[in-house]
């Protein structure tokens, strides 16, 4: 399963399985703070994997990944069309990923200088037959 497609100059979409159902802040300010990164490290670590096998492919298909600010959007999934408010999951779910896009060597830092993360996503993925597929979009921010 390939977990990256490559876009145009500059444009990836990293999809993977996501190893929870994403955590709100309003559950995370419930728990421990290690228990919180229970759950969070997961999204951080296939962030990294999956990361570093894309900018892999990307060396051997190109050049090196072009160093650059960037916007990011990531896609959350769900079972079920509860509602929920998207930028709840900004500063667990989506953080983690971030985190894991600067480790895995795509930005420098996760300053505003580097990135701009645009609101999450939700998506429903009711099929309980096939595990749930979150998606982080990478795309080249314009400078003005």
């Amino acid at each position: 399963m390939k977990l990256w497609k490559l876009g145009g100059e500059g444009e990836l979409t990293l999809t993977f399985p996501a190893p929870a159902e994403p955590l709100s802040t309003n559950a995370a300010n419930r728990l421990h703070w290690a228990a919180k990164r229970k759950v969070t490290n997961p999204w951080r670590d296939l962030a990294i994997m999956v990361t570093r096998q894309a900018l892999s492919a990307y060396a051997r298909e190109r050049e090196v990944w072009p160093t650059q600010a960037v916007n990011i959007h990531v896609t959350l999934p769900f079972r079920t069309r509860r509602t929920r408010d998207p930028h709840n999951y900004t500063g667990t779910v989506v953080k983690a990923l971030v985190d894991g896009l600067v480790r895995g060597g795509l930005i420098p830092d996760d300053s505003p200088e580097w990135a701009t993360v645009l609101e999450p996503s939700l998506d429903i993925q009711p099929d309980k037959t096939k595990p749930l597929q979150a998606q982080v979009h990478i795309t080249p921010r314009s400078n003005p």
